[in-house]
């Protein structure tokens, strides 16, 4: 079932990037991605062209699907007990798979995936390894306590919020436009390389450092304490808020 849900310049990104791909002769074979979850009723979205193949991993027939687009994908399972779901395809662009009790997700084998969403799962670890084409990156409400975004230096959308996570090296995101670490662990945290950036959120945690130098092009700061813009930009360290939630 198709269903358009995804805001209009992720679509048009994926657009472009459907057009690009098309073009292209694939040498490599089939790609994989695999996900593991415990939920009766499962439904997750898919974005790419060409022929896509699903095993639900419970004996069930394997759907075969031709995508041109956007894609809703349904199955019910007859009990609540783990299944490994292996989704097969050569230009997958798009996965959304969120709210459906995911305890694993690896997708690093989809070196053309461009928008990744998996926010209120179980996830404690996301392998990002080669996804270099990502954009739009969403794990809120998961149980990640290490995330590795090093590489994926076409990123311009990451949140990450409700996890547990203590650090993280954003210092080659150099394209992010929106950035949200709320209720996390961090004590420190270094943007200033992030000179695109202009929707930051930081609630919810215990920051005594805090580097926002060279963010000029920030519109919105969310964070507990009032900071004016002036100071904002002007100091190059934001100190002075140890043992407190923010």
């Amino acid at each position: 079932m198709k269903r358009v849900v995804l805001n209009y310049l992720v679509i048009a990104a994926l657009a472009v990037s459907a057009a690009f791909t098309s073009c292209k002769k694939d040498d490599d074979g089939k790609k994989e991605m695999t996900m593991t979850t415990a939920k009766a009723e499962i439904m997750f979205e898919l974005y790419g062209i060409g022929t896509v193949t699903i095993d639900w991993g419970d004996g069930s027939p394997k759907e075969i699907v031709t995508l041109d687009g956007l894609y809703d994908f349904n199955h019910n399972y007859s009990s609540e007990k783990l299944h490994t779901i292996t989704i097969t395809g050569d230009n997958i662009m798009m996965l959304h798979s969120t709210n459906i009790q995911l305890i694993t997700l690896d997708a690093s084998n989809n070196p053309e995936l461009i928008s990744l969403a998996c926010w209120d799962n179980q996830l404690t670890n996301l392998n990002l390894n080669g996804l270099t084409k990502l954009e739009y990156l969403h794990c809120a409400n998961n149980e990640l306590t290490s995330l590795d975004v090093s590489r994926l230096i076409n990123l311009d959308y990451l949140v990450f919020s409700n996890n547990k996570l203590k650090s993280l090296d954003v210092s080659q995101l150099t394209k992010l436009k929106r950035f949200s670490c709320g209720g996390n662990q961090f004590s420190s945290l270094d943007v200033s390389k992030l000179t695109n950036l202009e929707d930051l959120d930081i609630r919810e945690n215990k920051f005594t450092s805090l580097n926002v130098s060279g963010l000029t092009k920030l519109k919105e700061l969310r964070h507990k304490k009032q900071i004016t813009y002036n100071s904002f930009f002007n100091n190059q360290i934001y100190n002075s808020i140890s043992g407190e939630n923010h």
